[in-house]
């Protein structure tokens, strides 16, 4: 019930229980405008779109002939640095033929498109596997300098979180270099062009520097050096919310952020009335919940409860 409980919320506000002076529709429209505000300035949809995938479904590509049993199917192991989990498959027989690979277990940690063959059975014609899908993930291409915030596979990602709508703003991006996996350093784009784009001749390695030209949405993200080789890359990004069109729509602000959405939706119904004095005390309310709200989301804890420092 986020949508009417905003609904309601805002209204009484406003002194309007009733919607005499502003419309259920423009409310809504306000009320969503509020919830982009607040994930933006608060940061509270964070989303770190993983370096590497898990495998989500295996075709088959021709099912063969002849097998008396089920086929064993082996699935080649996962190429990330770091934790990975090893995903395994199973396959199924109808009237001799493969007539499907079931994903039992989608594993983590595929870069490379992983192999998957299938062996024993008893067949007179082999099957052969066919289409491999994996979850979306980041890695760098080789020779590919720019990386766009919202092409896919970024916002493919960011899409199949419940209910994220787009990436606004990267917190820090991290690139595999073999056994590590370092945070890159942030240079503005004045000097990232300034210093290390002015050399023209394409150098590339792993990269060690990120920039950003552009701001919100349509920022694009640019490495130093080049990226030599496919590598991991893992970006920690803060997103806008999809817009509640009903209250089956799933609400992706958490608490207690949900607190200020009806004072700046206030603060903008009183702005479209003209009552600049009454919207200006709704944005003082709105300023003092984010506040507020903000320090009720930072836990008290010491860095570290045995540092001498």
């Amino acid at each position: 019930m986020a949508l009417t409980q905003y609904l309601t919320d805002t209204a009484l506000i406003l002194n309007d229980p009733n919607n005499l002076f502003f419309s259920t529709t423009a409310l809504t429209n306000w009320i969503n405008k509020a919830r982009n505000r607040i994930a933006e300035v608060s940061q509270c949809l964070p989303l770190l779109i993983p370096g590497a995938g898990s495998i989500l479904t295996i075709g088959v590509a021709n099912g063969g002939s002849g097998y008396g049993s089920a086929p064993t199917v082996t699935i080649s192991a996962p190429d990330a640095s770091g934790p990975v989990t090893q995903a395994t498959a199973t396959a199924t027989v109808v009237g001799g033929q493969v007539t499907a690979i079931t994903v039992n277990v989608s594993g983590s940690g595929y870069v490379a498109m992983p192999t998957v063959t299938l062996s024993g059975g008893g067949y007179s014609v082999a099957a052969t596997v066919g289409t491999i899908t994996l979850t979306p993930y980041v890695a760098t291409v080789a020779g590919q300098e720019t990386y766009a915030l919202n092409a896919p596979p970024i916002s493919t990602t960011v899409l199949n979180q419940p209910g994220y709508q787009r990436a606004v703003g990267i917190q820090s991006i991290s690139v595999s270099w073999g056994s590590m996996k370092p945070t890159l350093d942030f240079k503005p784009f004045t000097t990232f062009q300034a210093q290390y784009r002015a050399y023209n001749i394409g150098y590339q390695n792993y990269p060690s520097l990120w920039s950003r030209l552009g701001r919100g949405a349509s920022q694009i993200i640019y490495l130093w050096p080049i990226p030599g080789q496919a590598s991991q890359m893992e970006i920690a990004v803060y997103c806008q919310p999809i817009p509640l069109v009903t209250d089956l729509t799933y609400e992706a602000i958490p608490e207690p952020f949900t607190d200020g959405v009806k004072y700046y939706a206030a603060y903008l119904a009183y702005m479209n009335a003209q009552r600049k004095d009454d919207a200006m005390w709704m944005a003082s309310l709105y300023k003092e919940h984010m506040i507020e709200n903000g320090v009720t989301d930072t836990p008290s804890y010491s860095p570290s409860a045995y540092d001498g420092d």
